[in-house]
């Protein structure tokens, strides 16, 4: 028997976990329900959902009849994968209801805190972690299991609804396909001789991004993922095509050699210059929103460096000599 504490509100409460019934071993859509049978000594409610790495998460609850201020919590976390998966877990716990709340087993760290309780589990190769947990619920008046379950479940499902993310849930979120947005041209500067039109600087324009794993079920950069990306701002090269992990942020850089006016390059004396340009982009998560099957990246900050450059040439008489540029750009896309 493991034994662990978690402090609720401003007092520590340590107990000897029991034994709890094991999770629901169904698999399929996300499933809630209450207790089937009228003669059971529970009263269950249970959940399964698939979270973006492809794990398998069955919730299970119980309050027992005899017991209607006790609330045992079950969370299953199978892998069909041939390595050990790290997942990063926020689950909703009960809020008003809430007395004491101690899990097990002692070995994977919980931190619980405003109807929240966060972990980190890794899963073997194949195979399945359960963390279990015994929940001690205030009296209430002519208090029964059956009328004790929806209220908790609420208080969990409300938790998990408006619960505000940490940095650390902003780095261990999954990014989504797509996001749209604003982006704008922030500064442009030249070296001398060199003049740009910057009647564009500061004017938002529409923009999107669309992100796909490279790995099925790799969505978090900082567990190494990185994604084939396109963008629908830049329409001269070099395009964004993909999308490195740098900790919690993506990043891409891409040269591209122009000769054209329409691809950016310089002119002299109307005449296009073989140009040279170069962009980066830093692409970094801001916010993100929990659900059953996880957190979510659902903002980002974008921004992008550009240099350009020329060599000196000369056209006839006319001596042109060497160009450079440098532009910002940055916006805020949601998805």
């Amino acid at each position: 028997m493991a034994r662990t504490s978690v402090r609720v509100g401003s007092a520590v409460l340590v107990a000897v976990m029991s034994m709890l019934v094991s999770p629901p071993g169904a698999r399929g859509a996300a499933v809630a329900k209450g207790n089937p049978s009228t003669h059971s000594k529970f009263v269950d409610d249970e959940e399964f959902r698939t979270t973006v790495s492809r794990l398998g998460i069955s919730r299970r609850w119980r309050i027992p009849k005899s017991d209607p201020r006790k609330l045992l919590g079950s969370i299953e976390i199978r892998s069909t994968a041939a390595t050990p998966t790290t997942e990063y877990l926020t689950e909703g716990i009960p809020t008003t209801s809430l007395q004491s709340i101690h899990f097990s087993p002692a070995s994977i760290p919980v931190q619980a805190a405003a109807g929240l309780a966060r972990m980190t589990v890794t899963v073997p190769p194949n195979g399945s972690t359960t963390v279990r947990y015994v929940a001690r619920l205030v009296k209430q008046p002519k208090d029964n299991a059956k009328k004790r379950m929806p209220v908790v479940r609420t208080e969990m499902l409300d938790a998990v609804t408006n619960a505000q993310a940490t940095p650390d849930d902003i780095a261990n979120a999954s990014w989504n396909a797509r996001y749209l947005g604003k982006i704008q041209l922030d500064s442009r500067i030249g070296s001398t001789g060199v003049t740009f039109n910057t009647s564009d600087v500061g004017v938002p324009h529409d923009a999107s991004i669309s992100l796909k794993p490279e790995l099925d079920g790799c969505a978090v950069p900082s567990r190494g993922c990185a994604f084939s990306a396109t963008e629908s701002f830049f329409g001269t090269p070099p395009k964004l095509a993909r999308l490195v992990p740098s900790g919690t942020t993506l990043t891409a850089d891409s040269t591209v050699d122009v000769s054209t006016r329409e691809d950016g390059a310089f002119n002299c004396q109307g005449t296009p210059v073989p140009s040279r340009k170069v962009r980066a982009w830093t692409i970094e998560p801001t916010h993100a929103k929990l659900d059953p099957s996880g957190w979510h990246v659902t903002e980002m900050h974008y921004h992008v460096v550009e240099d350009a450059s020329a060599d000196p040439i000369r056209l006839g008489n006319y001596q042109c000599f060497a160009a450079e540029g440098h532009s910002e750009y940055s916006g805020v896309l949601t998805g």
